[in-house]
């Protein structure tokens, strides 16, 4: 049970850390002036 709740955890963070970079990302390529 503590595994699973661990497993989510990490799961749920890793897919945020992914979300933040991706929509960083393009408001860096969205916020070029070229």
């Amino acid at each position: 049970m503590a595994e699973g709740v661990l497993i989510g955890i990490v799961i749920g963070f890793g897919a945020g850390v992914l979300v933040t970079v991706g929509i960083g990302m393009m408001m860096v390529l969205s916020g070029r002036p070229d």
